[in-house]
Parts: structure tokens; sequence; C-alpha cells
């Protein structure tokens, strides 16, 4: 619970890093509708795509230097020195982040099936894909800011590392959107998207957690 209250105190204070990060996801939308031009059919076949590269560039931008705070001021040392749970940090801290991206995202994705004028069940299948894949695409990227986290001026190169662990979730993501405009089944795809996040949420922590612990050396 300290840990639960803690990380959502630092969340409320730095509320303007999530309210930047959506301000993105517009942003990128907006350039990308006008960049295609008005032709409805396309932007609708396009839509689900649209989204899903504002969705990983939102939380890219949003898990920035998830750990550097806690390094620089000394309190994730404080915390391993203690003896005090890193991994439950971990959880609390990351729990908080998902809740967060999950809401905002969400709530935004909602508006483009309204904005883009996508079929109910199209806007229903990218919204889960979404809220299904959140989990491996947080903690990837968390993992890859827990691997620069104490590389002085190579926080630029985290994006790098994730990028390509991310993608394939985004190429699943999008198919699925394709299956559900044509018709198809979608409950295999979607159900490899939760088996993804789930592999995720039971290894990746421990892994954030080692390379956390090797930053501190």
């Amino acid at each position: 619970m300290p840990f639960i209250r803690r990380e959502l105190a630092l969340q409320i204070h730095h509320i303007s890093n999530l309210l930047w990060a959506m301000v993105f996801f517009v942003m990128v939308l907006s350039i990308s509708s006008i960049a295609i031009g008005y032709d409805g059919q396309l932007l609708r076949q396009l839509a689900p795509a649209l989204v899903w590269i504002a969705v990983l560039l939102a939380v890219i931008l949003n898990t920035q230097d998830l750990f550097k705070a806690e390094i620089d001021n000394g309190w994730l040392e404080q915390l391993v020195a203690h003896q005090q749970s890193v991994t439950a940090w971990l959880l609390a801290k990351l729990g908080i982040v998902l809740l967060s991206l999950a809401f905002s995202l969400g709530l935004l994705c909602l508006l483009c099936t309204v904005v883009f004028a996508l079929p109910t069940h199209v806007g229903l299948v990218l919204l889960g894909s979404i809220m299904l894949s959140l989990p491996s695409l947080i903690l990837l990227c968390a993992l890859a800011q827990a691997v620069v986290a104490s590389a002085n001026g190579l926080a630029i190169l985290a994006p790098l590392i994730c990028l390509p662990l991310l993608l394939p979730m985004v190429i699943f993501a999008t198919g699925v959107c394709n299956l559900a405009s044509s018709g198809d089944s979608v409950a295999a795809t979607l159900a490899l998207l939760a088996a993804l996040s789930l592999l995720s949420i039971v290894f990746l922590p421990l892994c954030i957690h080692f390379a956390l612990k090797y930053s501190l050396h």
C-alpha cells in the first residue's frame, strides 16, 4: 500500500507527462489524417493502423525516463539497502502507469471510432486489441528504460531498443482490426495478444528488477 500511495501521488504530480502523451496522440492522428486527405473510405481503412501508431508513440513518450528520478535521487538504492521489495514497488509503479494509460487511451480510442466513422464492431475490436496489448507495451518500454537507466546520455536509445520488440504487437493488433473489417473471426488473434501480455506480466517484472539492480553498480 505505501508504494501504491507513493506512485499514485507521483502520477498526479506529474500529470502533465500523461497529458502531453495524449496531446501527442491527437497530433499524430490529426497530421496523418490531413496528409492522407479527405477520403472517407481510405481513412476508415487506415484508421486502426493510424490509431495504433499513435498509441505506440504515446506509450513510448509516457514511459520516457520512467526510473531516472528514483536512480538519480538515490531512492532506489535506499530501497535495496533497506531490503524492501523492489518487485512490489515495480508492480505498483507499472500498475499505476497501466491504469492511467488504459483510461486515457481507451477514451481517445472511443473518440477515434466516432471521428473516423468506424463500424461499431471494428471500434470495439480496436479498443480490445489496445487494452489487451497495453501491459506488454508498457513492460517492454519499462525494460528498455531499465537497461539504459544508469547510462548518462544514452536514454535516447531506449525507444530504439524497445521498438523492434513492439512491432510484432502492432502487426498482430492492426491485423485483427482488418479481420474484423472483413467479417472474419478475431478470437484467435485477440487470444494471442492476451497470451503475450500474460507472459509479459509473469516474466518481464523480474527482468526489469535485475536490470535496475545492475544499474546501481
